[in-house]
């Protein structure tokens, strides 16, 4: 509608000036998918990870793997609805945000080795430190002993050297090492580089009403080809993240997230528009998901590097990511700041329920796996 009137300096309509120039007229209604009750368990849950961790940032989403609707969408910091105009930021870090997140990405390179049928079952690499150099001539990359100059030596996380393991149990312990050795020995550049784009990375996801950021690509050197592996030197977003996954959950059924249900008239709550699930593709097969979720389930195993957030009772699979924060004040990698983050779906026999859980802070190795954990159960219910 439109009014026009006088007032005071105070705020105060001056009687007899207001004029209606067009009565007003009641918008549509716009039906989520959330979860209401869900919902309110998310936003304390993080409202608690952000206070306990000191964390500069914190994201949930919550969604039905077969369906694609999003039940929880939460991003830290918010704002308080009573005070609108004091708003921290105004990134949503479900889809707006682009980061690199670190060894949740590792899941998508032994998927797309598994596809392609060249992932090494039962096979044992040294785990520890990755030495390597680019053979021109053959187009390869050729581990060495010791560090050569111009590729910088590529570390398992916080120093751990688990020795010789199998290319399944370093899924579990999440090592950077075993990701290296299969983008250098097993996987084909040119098929990894589109499997990323099939599991829909680099690209809007076109969720309906929602702004989105699409991250970038980066694989033209070999230090970030490798490290694109284990989820550092290209960025994503979370919702990309969410999509991705379900394929992996879905039997290689890949479904589009949605938050908007449907569209009504505002009057006569007559529904003019409605949104459902959209299979966006199908990157893996059936038998590549169901190995996925066999070695995911085991990053949750005693002594894996997912142990701590196991459930009781929940039968449940999942990757754990820590990601390098890339600081664009200061050009370069902090040595202080972390992403953490857990991707998981449950129950494993047959996926109903998936949480991403994940924030941006220093407490990256000791934070506590009940944040995860409370909404997890919470979703299950």
């Amino acid at each position: 509608g439109k009014v026009q009137y006088q007032q005071t300096v105070t705020g105060s309509v001056l009687p007899g000036t207001t004029t209606v120039y067009k009565e007003a007229e009641n918008g549509d209604n716009v039906v989520l998918t959330l979860d209401f009750n869900l919902q309110e368990t998310v936003e304390s849950v993080m409202k608690k990870t952000m206070e306990d961790n000191n964390a500069q940032k914190a994201w949930c989403c919550v969604m039905e793997v077969e369906t694609g609707e999003i039940l929880a969408w939460a991003s830290y910091p918010t704002f308080d609805q009573n005070h609108p105009t004091e708003i921290p930021s105004y990134t949503d870090n479900v889809s707006e945000m682009s980061f690199e997140p670190g060894s949740v990405m590792k899941s998508i390179t032994y998927a797309t080795a598994i596809d392609t049928g060249v992932f090494p079952e039962n096979t044992t690499f040294r785990a520890g430190e990755f030495n390597y150099k680019y053979d021109a001539a053959t187009g390869k990359i050729v581990r060495t002993i010791s560090e050569v100059d111009g590729y910088p030596t590529i570390r398992d996380a916080l120093g751990h050297d688990y020795g010789t393991i199998t290319f399944e149990t370093g899924l579990a312990y999440s090592s950077n090492v075993g990701i290296c050795e299969l983008l250098a020995n097993y996987v084909n550049y040119n098929d990894f580089e589109s499997y990323l784009k099939a599991f829909g990375f680099f690209q809007a996801t076109d969720i309906p009403y929602v702004n989105e950021s699409v991250g970038w690509e980066s694989l033209d050197s070999v230090i970030d080809y490798l490290s694109t592996g284990f989820g550092q030197a290209s960025s994503v977003t979370v919702l990309q993240l969410m999509q991705a996954y379900s394929a992996i959950f879905n039997d290689g059924n890949m479904v589009r997230p949605y938050v908007v249900k449907q569209i009504e008239d505002g009057d006569t709550n007559e529904v003019l528009k409605s949104y459902g699930t959209e299979i966006t593709g199908t990157p893996i097969s059936k038998e590549t998901a169901d190995k996925m979720k066999d070695l995911l389930k085991n990053v949750l195993s005693e002594g894996a590097s997912g142990e701590r957030f196991a459930i009781d009772g929940v039968d449940m699979m999942a990757k754990t990511g820590t990601g390098e924060y890339y600081d664009e004040e200061t050009g370069a990698y902090s040595t202080s700041i972390y992403s953490s983050s857990i991707m998981a779906a449950a129950p494993y026999d047959d996926p109903e329920i998936m949480v991403y859980w994940g924030m941006l802070g220093p407490n990256y190795v000791n934070y506590s796996a009940s944040y995860f954990q409370t909404i997890m159960q919470a979703a299950l219910i």
